[in-house]
């Protein structure tokens, strides 16, 4: 039985604006139009790190190193070109080394600074919804660690998400402009983030006791097994590309290593121990009092994050990184 006219007349017009609307969304999402949410930094961080020459530091972690490092002063320090990737914890660290691992070049320091949320729970993204920002910077990145085993309606889901996100940004450009750096990046990221990847924007401290975190005591078990092994399996495909990997120690409130001393000792020890990388120092080399923080256990505040800079580059002059003393060049880097 054949359709009449109408109906296929009908059918045509559907199918036509299905395909402006999906062509609409193409758009949108391949283009280079910037997203208001902050986490599209990673966008704009890949481009910056690709900008970079090797030999580099590069910092992996999450919004305590974003917020806690002056990659300049450690730049200047080792004497050589240092690249701040943290954004923040709640991504894990899988993924973004998974997002960056393509980029990294012979020669390169990568220097895991993993939060203590992330050793005693998981190095995975903290929650399902973080993923759609690997499909922004990484859409095959983004398969491999999840769409795969997810039902396309995730995919789906998600992609329009990032869409919505565009759309608004775009409201938002004729008031603030895009500020990406990779132009389809987070619209305010030369704003709030200096050449090193730092961020630029100091956060208004809260009164001690107020302290995101604070008491939280960690259980002795609370490092898992494979924790480990995926770390170890981490350090081995970026050393597969020439990378020298060192991890070392996050930022803690004093108060709060006295409250969790021993399962904190016992997990640097099984770092050291059972690590295939090599780890710097131990966490009481990065530990500060309550008034050194700003509004979580992770965040410092500018004197201590400039002791936490001098420390991590002594530890990293010790472990044979960089010239001391001999500042790399900057000839050539742009924001």
């Amino acid at each position: 039985m054949r359709a009449s006219p109408d109906v296929t007349k009908l059918l045509g017009r559907v199918a036509l604006l299905s395909a402006l609307v999906l062509g609409s969304f193409g758009v949108l999402y391949f283009g280079p139009f910037p997203y208001k949410h902050q986490l599209a930094m990673l966008i704009d961080k890949r481009v910056m790190l690709n900008s970079r020459p090797a030999p580099r530091v590069i910092l992996v972690g999450g919004s305590g190193l974003f917020f806690g490092v002056d990659s300049e002063l450690l730049t200047q320090s080792l004497g050589v070109r240092v690249v701040n990737m943290g954004v923040f914890g709640g991504l894990g660290i899988l993924a973004p080394l998974e997002v960056i691992r393509p980029h990294i070049r012979h020669g390169d320091i990568v220097v895991l600074v993993p939060e203590y949320a992330l050793l005693f729970t998981s190095l995975s993204p903290f929650q399902k919804d973080y993923y759609r920002w690997f499909l922004a910077v990484d859409p095959k990145a983004a398969w491999r660690l999840y769409y795969s085993h997810e039902k396309p309606r995730v995919l789906m889901g998600d992609f329009l998400l990032l869409v919505r996100d565009k759309v608004a940004a775009l409201f938002a450009i004729p008031i603030k402009g895009n500020h990406s750096l990779a132009r389809n990046g987070y619209m305010r990221y030369l704003q709030v983030v200096n050449r090193y990847g730092d961020g630029s924007e100091e956060i208004r401290p809260s009164p001690p006791e107020n302290l995101v975190g604070r008491n939280t005591i960690y259980q002795h078990d609370a490092l898992k097994p494979e924790v480990i092994e995926q770390l170890n399996d981490v350090a081995r495909r970026l050393e597969e590309r020439g990378a020298r990997v060192v991890l070392t120690f996050g930022v803690y409130p004093e108060g709060e290593y006295d409250l969790s001393r021993k399962v904190i000792d016992v997990t640097a020890e099984r770092l050291r121990s059972e690590g295939q990388f090599t780890v710097l120092g131990r966490p009481q080399d990065f530990l500060y009092p309550y008034s050194a923080f700003s509004d979580t256990v992770n965040h410092v505040q500018a004197p201590a994050r400039a002791a936490r800079t001098r420390r991590l580059a002594e530890l990293l002059a010790e472990a044979g990184v960089g010239s001391p003393g001999t500042a790399a060049g900057e000839s050539g880097q742009t924001h």
